[in-house]
């Protein structure tokens, strides 16, 4: 079975803002793009080759993304994989104690992603059926705060570059550089 990590989802209040300083570092910046569905402005940090690019979410009118937005604040909404095979993929999570989110059992039917949520693990995991080959890494690592006894959840899952952590919050790294949700208000 086969995970790559596709993004790392940050939500932000400004997204021009949070762009401007990947930019200034010499990274990559895409298109700024807004979906009136979700109520977000978007934009992807990282080279088109790179698997495991991040994006950075500004909700600006009503929708989930603003009432995570406003329940947890600045940082890690998501992360989000592409697996060889969907079916198989979710009963590996269920079996390692991973519980689906209700919103995918309309985006299974649409083809859309399925959504995994565990209590103590403060992040969901977006999973999509694709069929890709490992390409170099953008986001190295990424740090997932989880409540004690609760890294089984992520170590179970074997994905090297996502590591549980008890303190410090979230945080990824980039070449050689850690950025944390600090840097996002």
């Amino acid at each position: 079975m086969n995970a790559v990590l596709n993004h790392v989802s940050v939500l932000v209040t400004d997204v021009w803002k949070n762009a401007e300083q990947f930019r200034k570092n010499g990274y990559y910046v895409g298109e700024i793009e807004s979906f009136d569905s979700e109520g977000t402005e978007e934009v992807y940090i990282g080279a088109i080759a790179n698997n495991s690019k991040l994006l950075l979410q500004a909700p600006v009118k009503d929708g989930p993304y603003l009432k995570a937005l406003n329940k947890r604040g600045v940082g890690l909404h998501h992360i989000a994989l592409d697996v060889d095979d969907l079916l198989e993929f979710t009963s590996f999570m269920g079996k390692i104690g991973w519980l689906l989110h209700t919103s995918s059992l309309k985006n299974h039917d649409q083809k859309k992603a399925i959504y995994f949520a565990r209590p103590g693990v403060n992040v969901l995991f977006e999973v999509k059926e694709n069929k890709t080959s490992l390409k170099d890494n953008f986001i190295k690592t990424v740090n997932v705060p989880v409540l004690e006894g609760c890294e089984k959840f992520i170590d179970n899952m074997n994905i090297p570059a996502i590591k549980p952590v008890k303190t410090g919050g979230f945080s990824f790294g980039i070449d050689e550089r850690t950025w944390t949700a600090a840097e996002f208000v």
